[in-house]
């Protein structure tokens, strides 16, 4: 360096700055270039390129149960009036079959419960004949053991004094007739002289209340019209608990030509002297004798407390009206309405309530 001239010195000093100022620049260059790839690197490395797709596949928008309007437009006029003619008829069709299908379902509902009322009356009716089976039974011993003592009697009496050889024996006693036999009377001949007769018998007690009220529902099970008649007839000939009873459940399922009669005979139950039978069937656990009984009274009490005693007439007096009826001739009925009135079933309760409440007010305003 000595060597060099000023000149010389000069160049080589603006060189070297040169120099310097390229490499300071060639650093910085590389520093910028080297982070910008690194970043580039590792953004290539975090973005992943493949397509989602769904784990499971599910939509809201289907078309099951869908009724579709098709429509054709490359149909002629006349191909789409055959088209929309077919679209009606199947319409028409499953309309037919829907209203089949609801009339099947009321047929077997009906069906149902007329089967239902059947088998209670005739599991009543069961009940009846058994116990007719046992009374008939204890009156064959009763009669036996009689007819024994009896002819012990008359075998003493015959010893101890003959008759004379021209005395007749004596004339026989009439031979009471069997429920059997009763029944197979009535079955073959269902004439209103029978049906007397069995009557007659009844009221002379060779023929047990159990074995009328079983031979009335028998009567009542026939599919013959007069024998059902015949069975209706028994039951309003001798009111009690058991002819209502059986009434009440046979209405429902008897011919058209009957109903009136068995409403008849059940309206009788209003009448004062068979006011006891009516207690009866409020006392009963029977839903149906007791909702039959409180819309009954319900429905002609209100009659009543109106000043129309119509309802409490006896049909068989031709029309002829009961003055005597009055609210207060329901106070008998009460006690029993009373206990209905706090039952749980809230139907039962209303209309117990109700009449408790009319009979009250009637008799509160006839004292005042």
């Amino acid at each position: 360096m000595t060597n060099l001239t000023k000149t010389e010195k000069v160049i080589a000093g603006v060189a070297l700055s040169a120099i310097s100022v390229f490499i300071f620049m060639f650093f910085q260059i590389s520093k910028s270039s080297g982070s910008k790839l690194a970043n580039q690197f590792e953004t290539a490395h975090s973005i992943n390129y493949k397509m989602a797709r769904p784990e499971q596949v599910y939509s809201e928008y289907t078309l099951n149960g869908r009724e579709l309007d098709q429509s054709y437009e490359a149909l002629t006029p006349e191909q789409k009036k055959v088209a929309n003619k077919k679209k009606q008829a199947r319409l028409l069709k499953e309309l037919t079959k829907k209203k089949k299908d609801e009339v099947k379902k009321k047929q077997i509902a009906a069906a149902t419960a007329k089967a239902q009322v059947m088998a209670k009356t005739r599991a009543q009716v069961a009940a009846a004949a058994r116990e007719s089976v046992k009374a008939k039974a204890e009156y064959k011993k009763v009669t036996s053991d009689r007819a024994q003592e009896q002819a012990y009697a008359n075998q003493n009496y015959n010893n101890a004094t003959p008759a004379p050889a021209t005395e007749e024996a004596g004339a026989k006693a009439p031979v009471k007739k069997s429920f059997a036999e009763w029944r197979a009377l009535l079955l073959e001949k269902p004439t209103s002289e029978n049906f007397a007769a069995f009557l007659t018998a009844y009221r002379k007690n060779e023929v047990t209340m159990i074995e009328y009220q079983a031979m009335a529902q028998d009567l009542l099970d026939q599919t013959d019209v007069k024998l059902k008649g015949l069975g209706l007839q028994a039951l309003r000939s001798v009111p009690s608990f058991q002819s209502y009873s059986q009434l009440v459940h046979i209405q429902g399922v008897l011919p058209e030509n009957l109903q009136v009669y068995a409403e008849n005979s059940i309206m009788e139950y209003l009448q004062p002297q068979n006011l006891g039978y009516m207690n009866q069937a409020l006392a009963s656990s029977d839903k149906v004798v007791l909702l039959k009984s409180l819309t009954l009274l319900s429905a002609n009490l209100e009659k009543l407390n109106q000043g129309d005693a119509s309802s409490f007439s006896d049909p068989r007096t031709r029309g002829a009206s009961n003055s005597g009826v009055t609210m207060s001739t329901f106070r008998t009925l009460l006690p029993s309405l009373g206990a209905i009135s706090t039952s749980q079933d809230q139907e039962l309760a209303a209309l117990a309530n109700s009449l408790v409440a009319l009979i009250n007010q009637s008799n509160n305003v006839a004292t005042n």
